[in-house]
């Protein structure tokens, strides 16, 4: 009979430990997720940051070469005058 009160003793212990267990489980899940999203929307704001950077930095190239291009165009006009 002893043997029976401990099992069912033991099986309540395990049940509650289990218990918060499982909503230890849900806090960390529930913490991981907000992370998660905090990081995307970082990773999501640099990726705009760096696109822009990108395009801004190609304007800046296509310019300079077209400078360069219409800098030696005027030269060899001139030249040839």
């Amino acid at each position: 009979m002893s043997s029976v009160t401990a099992l069912q003793f033991e099986q309540e212990r395990l049940t509650q430990v289990l218990e918060g267990l499982e909503q230890q489980r849900r806090v960390m899940e529930k913490a991981f997720l907000k992370c998660r999203r905090d990081r995307e929307i970082v990773e999501n704001a640099i990726a705009v940051q760096r696109e822009t950077y990108e395009n801004d930095r190609s304007r800046r190239e296509q310019t300079s070469l077209d400078d360069e291009i219409l800098q030696r165009l005027t030269r060899n006009r001139q030249n040839d005058r």
